[in-house]
């Protein structure tokens, strides 16, 4: 089945171990407008990473999107362990890795079995892209059932898109960003879309894909034995 799925061509505790910066979370969270948006992408995310303790058969308290394949994007912060420990994670925010698992399988695998949790969070900086729609924005995109973005699957060889990108490198759209408002609206899926149909000019937020995860360095094998020469 295609659904979700689209092209545009042409049509009990809890520690906070370190801290968003203001200025981030600012500029990354609001509800119905832009404010505070800038127009270059950047690639370093501030992380924040909890310890929780969740009481066994409590739920986590979250409503996931997993569409990326190696994140969760927060969609809403529900009665649960996230919500009594007070943990400061929020909507559109991208839960990177748990007890050591930096995959969409293995972060929801410890969030429904684990009682003792670490869990990293990023928040990603949005920037904002205006473009005309022309004769297609050129994305493959798909989204959660219940998404409140429009996950770009990969930015095509033509379209808007593509000579945005070739046009403005500090702001260039990438594969596995998402969509999350459009001409000042925010909301479900279904609503950006529409959004997107209905308008020629687009202002758009982009929610940066978090980057992926350094890769801890293989250790160093023990030099061999020198062996004596007779």
């Amino acid at each position: 089945s295609d659904r979700g799925r689209g092209t545009w061509r042409q049509s009990r505790g809890c520690q906070r171990v370190a801290a968003f910066p203001p200025s981030s979370a600012a500029a990354a969270m609001g509800n119905m407008c832009s404010e505070g948006v800038g127009t270059e992408r950047e690639e370093i995310v501030p992380g924040q990473t909890f310890t929780l303790e969740r009481e066994p058969g409590k739920p986590i308290g979250l409503d996931l999107d997993f569409m990326d394949g190696k994140t969760a994007r927060v969609l809403e912060v529900l009665d649960g362990t996230v919500r009594s420990c007070g943990a400061k994670i929020k909507p559109g925010d991208h839960i990177v890795c748990v007890n050591g698992a930096h995959s969409a399988v293995g972060i929801m695998k410890h969030l429904k079995e684990d009682t003792k949790l670490e869990v990293e969070v990023q928040r990603p900086k949005e920037f904002r892209v205006k473009i005309k729609k022309g004769a297609g924005l050129g994305i493959d995109f798909t989204h959660a059932p219940k998404g409140t973005s429009l996950l770009i699957r990969r930015v095509l060889g033509s379209g808007t898109m593509h000579d945005w990108n070739m046009a403005h490198s500090a702001s260039a759209v990438k594969n596995d960003d998402r969509i999350v408002a459009v001409n000042g609206v925010r909301g479900g899926w279904a609503e950006l879309l529409s959004q997107i149909q209905a308008a020629e000019d687009l202002d758009l937020v982009i929610a940066p894909a978090p980057p992926a995860p350094k890769e801890s360095p293989a250790p160093k094998e023990p030099p061999a034995p020198k062996e004596n020469a007779e």
